[in-house]
């Protein structure tokens, strides 16, 4: 799918001819918000999105601003299925001819800012502008010229355009705001499943922590505190890359949409997702931010170079069976408990090899008065 942006440009010296300060205040007030999220979502400059949308919008009097709510003037592209504008531009026939551009129409600006970052996070344009991400989302001086050697204009003057708005109305300011709501984490683009790894787990262990300091307990995944919901306008637009851990295919989530959600985004059917993942059980819990959902079957052992795990405060067996993409209840005949308890904090679990009685960590058990039960019998072939 080809999308193509279109910009509206006028010479340096005139470039604040027109600009009104009260026009330019109620445009930061309306979009710094959405912008400041989709910073902290994908990591491009809070102030670079206002100064393009300022610009490209001409501080949102533009027709397709207004009537179209496309503040980036962001066209249909092959695939584009919804509403549309059309208005000339630089389209011609084939004899030469000025001839209408077909422009997307969005039901609000905000799908506008998002489809905008869409366009710069597209895995496909990672070529030509996967560098951009490489500079600090405090840095506007190389974004706005990142942006020009990466062809995203073409007007010779676009970076002194976008610094000189940055500069004029302090919009630098916003790249400092943190994240209003919690599932506005910075994208994680194409990683190695080792640092994909080890951000997950320090990730499991902020996630997954209890009031109790010195004891993992079995417990069902809904009783932790819930993240905040994820707006609906942002559920429409959910993206997942799929990584691995354990040779098993997983992504992890954004914060703040349902399992549900998720599973209609990745085209994975719901039962399919609780059958694999095991510690839910229904798909309208709301998932934390980098929360692991395994789209396969999990291992019955852990394949990298650890063999054991020490559990750290917070941890309970099901966060490291997600961790290592282990299934749980061959974690738990790994180390030869039953299928209730729950173990402590700093004992050694075995993620590899099934432990002998003697080496059998320390546990409890939820359920004292019922008889405990190994799980040997469920899973015949522990290697």
């Amino acid at each position: 799918m080809k999308i193509v942006f279109a910009f509206i440009f006028i010479s340096l010296p005139s470039l604040f001819i027109n600009d009104n300060k009260e026009l330019a205040s109620t445009y930061i007030s309306n979009f710094k918000d959405v912008a400041v999220e989709e910073m902290h979502r994908t990591g491009i400059p809070a102030s670079i999105k206002l100064a393009q949308g300022l610009l490209e919008s001409d501080w949102g009097r533009s027709d397709l601003a207004t009537s179209a709510n496309n503040h980036f003037g962001i066209k249909c592209g092959g695939a584009w299925m919804g509403d549309t504008f059309y208005k000339e531009d630089d389209d011609k026939d084939e004899k030469g001819r000025l001839i209408e551009s077909c422009f997307r129409s969005f039901s609000s600006p905000l799908e506008s800012y998002m489809a905008h970052s869409d366009f710069l996070t597209d895995p496909k344009k990672e070529y030509r502008y996967g560098f951009l991400f490489d500079y600090p989302s405090t840095d506007y001086i190389a974004w706005a010229k990142g942006l020009k050697k990466s062809g995203y204009a073409t007007d010779p003057n676009y970076p002194k355009k976008l610094i000189q708005i940055i500069e004029k109305y302090n919009l630098s300011k916003f790249d400092e705001m943190p994240a209003q709501n919690q599932f506005a984490s910075r994208s994680t683009r194409t990683k190695s499943t080792k640092s994909i790894n080890r951000k997950v787990k320090k990730k499991s262990v902020k996630s997954r922590k209890k009031s109790t300091p010195n004891r993992t307990k079995k417990s069902n995944r809904k009783t932790n505190s819930t993240p905040q919901r994820m707006p609906s306008i942002y559920v429409s637009r959910l993206k997942y890359d799929i990584n691995s851990i354990n040779n098993c295919r997983m992504v992890q989530a954004k914060g703040g949409e349902t399992l549900q959600e998720l599973s209609r985004a990745i085209g994975q059917s719901e039962d399919e997702l609780l059958g694999i993942n095991e510690i839910y059980d229904h798909t309208d819990i709301v998932l934390g931010t980098n929360e692991i959902i395994y789209l396969e079957k999990k291992k019955r052992s852990y394949r990298g170079d650890n063999e054991f795990h020490k559990v750290k405060e917070g941890e309970t067996m099901e966060s490291i069976s997600q961790m290592y993409g282990i299934r749980l209840k061959s974690l738990y005949a790994k180390n030869r408990m039953p299928k209730d308890s729950y173990t402590f904090e700093g004992v050694k679990l075995s993620i590899r090899k099934t432990v002998s009685l003697d080496e059998r960590p320390k546990f409890k058990s939820n359920n004292p008065s019922r008889r405990h039960k190994l799980l040997f019998e469920e899973d015949e072939t522990l290697r």
